[in-house]
């Protein structure tokens, strides 16, 4: 089975883009006092938890003084820590559409990007996200670009792929007959609901449409 590898973007996706004034822009004096989009160090953290920090991204399109203030912002605002993100896993390049070729290069899976122009060069990665779109821009590429999900904002983004674990965790559990194993060892319970659970670390079986959880990582 070939590995879940997460690529995002950073401006207008982790970093919220709200066409504010020059005192606040990412583009002026201030600014290391940009905001991140509501739920994206929380959704970030989220998928490093399921998938690995070996195994998600930021792929960036900036000049080189942009390089430096994003890297500059993100640790101003701790987000290493806050998410595990690993700050080798930065890739920026000068022109959008040599982010395919970085995402072909790491054999990304799924990237989350605010230009569906991004997008449509994503040919070798099965799963693009148009997070929180321009309308002009998104009519001006929509032929270019084949099939795409767009998102509005991080809950949005999240609740694909909690939708798409909970499949994997029925798929995973469950038999052609729609039974469940019933010899699993339980400690806690988990809502079904919550997918913040790496698969490997994990057992589980179905009780009253709820998740029972074993983890077997020592605390």
């Amino acid at each position: 089975m070939k590995t879940r590898k997460i690529g995002i973007d950073v401006g207008g996706v982790i970093m919220a883009n709200h066409n504010k004034s020059e005192d606040t822009s990412f583009f002026g004096a201030n600014y290391l006092q940009s905001e991140a989009e509501e739920g994206a160090f929380e959704g970030i953290k989220t998928l490093i938890d399921y998938y690995g920090a070996e195994n998600v991204f930021i792929v960036s399109k900036c000049g080189t003084n942009t390089q430096r203030k994003t890297m500059e912002w993100l640790g101003y605002l701790d987000f290493y820590d806050a998410t595990g993100f690993r700050i080798e896993n930065i890739y920026f390049c000068k022109k959008r559409k040599d982010k395919a070729l970085i995402c072909k290069n790491l054999e990304i899976t799924d990237f989350v990007d605010d230009r569906l122009e991004v997008l449509s060069y994503m040919n070798s990665v099965d799963n693009v996200y148009l997070f929180n779109p321009q309308l002009e821009e998104m009519n001006q590429f929509s032929e270019a670009c084949g099939h795409y999900t767009v998102v509005w904002n991080w809950e949005e983004l999240m609740s694909v792929f909690n939708a798409e674990w909970r499949r994997d965790f029925r798929g995973a559990l469950g038999t052609n007959d729609g039974t469940f194993p019933n010899d699993l060892k339980v400690t806690d319970t988990v809502d079904m609901y919550d997918a913040c659970i790496p698969k490997e670390k994990v057992s589980f079986e179905w009780i009253d449409c709820r998740y029972i959880r074993e983890d077997n990582e020592e605390k």
